[in-house]
């Protein structure tokens, strides 16, 4: 544990510094008084020698000590290649921050990472931006502002091609070719991969948010948009046909490109739909409409025409793609976002199985809950690291988790293996949780009492009442909470409160427009 002096309980201050201070103090006096125990010399020779003793000691010390690991990355001929190899030495795992020392802190290579934050305490500067920057394989980054992508974009094309996914085309990309052109389509050439690609869209658009049958709805929206998806691939039509059959409220088109590819599965299905009561199968078309709703606007039906980004490929480069979405447009972006997240899992988790995996995949979610509201998070955070696929998300706390994904998110610190909870956090359910996980000690309690016997009268003027008082000393234990939420919610300034299962450190956070080596690769772009 590193903690500073004024934060914390006492108990947890790390005294390992100050007791190797105190020890080399006491040997120096040791040798001194030795010296002028066995060879009788002036005060004055004794006072200089022991000065120029202390000087040259400090001056030895400070030059034996390495350099720190910043300046050396950051002085490397290419400071880029320097943090990559040294990220892969040090198992590749989410980078945080550092120690006292300035040694990374980082994730293990496996485990998922929980990243809380208010705004404005560095979760996109001290974190995302010197995570992506650090990591050696693939990454998807996701925001609602373009920060990470101004900041990293020219750093990252020097290892990878640079993609930039605008669903809503209402920013200007870097180049022409770099913007992401994808279709939910693609994935949907296979019955299963309709399923899941279906799936992931709804469930992103929140289908019945709010109503007591959310679940049936979203259910029956994948049901129908699933075999659209599927007839759309099977018959080379865009995403555009799809929600033009959604709108009109159209099976029969699709019905009939099912049954002539004998896709009878998917055929059956639209054809219970059709079936359906006739109210209820209008709340459907209404939910499946909802999902496909971006695709009601020019820029995002040209974002899916012609895909020149194919998953199975990316996973096995080291490519970066950046996927943001204003605030007033994150609604309509959020299916068409997990749609592509969902694809690139998978695509992720095949390339694992099969061995052909170079490095594992990052992704690197900030305000998750309203850019990429994937439904299954949990189960990503729980298994995707041990099938190639590192993951980084970031909340305000754990109240913006709670709002999309219910009572699962009272699990995420399990879930999560590693933890960074930066300063500012206000939500007390937040702070009592993270006390409640970090659990209790029994801290020790000395007291001391003073009493003097009854009837003896000594005047103060003597000064001898002392003499005739008695002290006892108790000793006893109290159940106390490691850390309470007033502390966990007043961490230090800078720093970041690093929970690995129940253990935990203070770390420094690294803003990357005024920290090495991150300033060097991002120069003046990463100060936002």
């Amino acid at each position: 544990m590193n903690t500073p002096p004024t934060w914390g309980p006492s108990h947890q201050h790390d005294r390992a510094a100050e007791c190797k201070r105190r020890l080399s103090n006491v040997l120096q006096l040791a040798a001194l008084l030795l010296l002028l125990a066995y060879q009788p010399l002036p005060l004055w020779v004794l006072l200089v020698a022991a000065v120029i003793f202390r000087l040259g000691w400090d001056i030895y010390r400070r030059r034996s000590k390495p350099a720190p690991v910043a300046a050396k990355l950051a002085a490397a001929a290419d400071p880029l290649a320097a943090v990559l190899d040294h990220s892969r030495q040090l198992g590749g795992g989410v980078y945080l921050g550092v120690e006292r020392r300035g040694d990374w802190v980082c994730a293990g290579p496996e485990h998922a990472v929980l990243l809380l934050g208010p705004p404005r305490s560095g979760k996109t500067s001290a974190v995302m931006i010197p995570a992506v920057l650090a990591h050696p394989g693939p990454v998807v980054c996701a925001s609602t502002k373009p920060d990470a992508l101004d900041a990293t974009a020219s750093a990252r094309s020097s290892v990878g091609r640079v993609w930039e996914f605008d669903p809503t085309g209402e920013r200007p990309s870097l180049r022409s070719d770099a913007r992401v052109r994808w279709s939910p389509i693609s994935s949907a050439q296979t019955w299963d991969g309709a399923l899941l690609m279906a799936r992931a869209m709804v469930t992103g658009s929140r289908v019945g948010a709010g109503t007591t049958d959310s679940t049936h709805w979203s259910r029956r929206a994948s049901a129908l948009l699933a075999p659209l998806l599927h007839a759309a691939a099977l018959s080379a039509q865009d995403i555009g046909a799809v929600a033009g059959w959604v709108l009109r409220h159209d099976l029969d088109e699709a019905t009939i490109v099912l049954e002539r590819s004998r896709a009878t599965l998917a055929a059956g299905v639209l054809t219970g739909l059709g079936n359906t009561e006739v109210r209820e199968r209008s709340s459907i078309f209404s939910a499946a409409a909802d999902a496909l709703d971006a695709y009601s606007a020019t820029g995002a039906l040209a974002a899916a025409r012609e895909p020149n980004v194919h998953p199975a490929s990316f996973v096995r480069s080291s490519d970066t793609i950046f996927i943001h979405a204003p605030a007033e447009h994150q609604a309509l972006a959020a299916p068409l976002v997990c749609g592509l997240l969902s694809e690139i899992r998978a695509a992720t988790y095949q390339a694992h199985h099969n061995h052909v995996l170079r490095s594992p995949l990052l992704f690197a979610l900030d305000e998750a809950a309203n850019i990429a509201p994937l439904h299954d998070l949990p189960q990503i955070a729980s298994e995707g690291g041990g099938q190639g696929l590192q993951l980084l998300v970031a909340f305000q706390d754990l109240s913006q988790a709670r709002a999309r994904w219910g009572e699962a998110a009272d699990g995420f610190l399990t879930l999560f293996a590693t933890k960074l909870i930066l300063p500012g956090i206000a939500d007390s359910r937040t702070l009592e949780t993270v006390s409640v996980a970090l659990g209790e000690y029994d801290r020790r309690i000395v007291s001391t009492t003073t009493t003097r016997p009854r009837g003896l009268v000594i005047p103060p003027s003597t000064g001898q009442a002392s003499q005739h008082a008695q002290r006892s000393r108790t000793i006893s234990t109290q159940r106390q909470r490691i850390l309470s939420p007033g502390e966990i919610g007043n961490i230090p300034r800078g720093r970041g409160l690093h929970l690995d299962g129940v253990a935990w450190q203070l770390v420094t956070l690294t803003p990357a427009h005024a920290t090495q080596p991150w300033c060097t690769l991002v120069g003046d772009r990463g100060s936002r």
